[in-house]
């Protein structure tokens, strides 16, 4: 059930971002990010689409 999960985010984050890649570091970033900045966290770490995907 986990893998299932984390293979779901990974393909939601590369998909409304623009990632290439979801890297563990990245999923321990976003566990530490606050909503609101959700957007500008997934930029540093290279997301194209991030301030294009919106917030919704």
């Amino acid at each position: 059930m986990a893998a299932h999960l984390t293979l779901y985010l990974e393909r939601a984050l590369m998909e409304r971002f623009g990632l290439t890649e979801v890297k563990h570091d990245l999923l321990g970033r976003i566990q530490r990010t606050a909503k609101t900045q959700l957007e500008s966290c997934i930029a540093r770490y290279g997301g194209a689409g991030a301030s294009a995907a919106g917030s919704g």
